[in-house]
């Protein structure tokens, strides 16, 4: 099972589904996540997901940590390490968000000073 604490795209999904089951927890839900860890063999970790030292040990079956983004500041890297599984990034996940809040400021600012 693959646990995602935090929501997931319907495209994430997609990607996912040949690899198990995804199950969707809040991250501010320790209990649900709590619930799953022992079931999860990968963790997909949303932006307000802590990944911490408690949740990896509670995941015997773990064998890798995707964080969406570039930041592993919520990922207990140390924790990980001990227990060889490999933290990953979406480096890239962000692009096509930026670029479209860059081109509507852009577009803002052309209309704007049209006035």
């Amino acid at each position: 099972m693959i646990l995602a604490i935090g929501s997931v795209d319907e495209q994430v999904r997609e990607r996912l589904a040949p690899h198990g089951p995804l199950v969707e927890v809040e991250p501010d839900d320790r209990e649900a996540i709590g619930h799953r860890l022992p079931q999860a063999v990968a963790i997909v970790a949303r932006a307000a997901a802590v990944v911490d030292e408690a949740v990896i040990e509670a995941a015997p079956l773990l064998r890798v940590i995707g964080r969406s983004g570039v930041g592993v500041e919520r990922v207990d890297l140390e924790a990980a390490t001990r227990r060889g599984i490999p933290v990953v990034v979406t480096p890239d996940g962000g692009t096509r968000g930026v670029a479209e809040g860059a081109l509507a400021l852009m577009l803002h600012l052309v209309n704007a000073s049209g006035r």
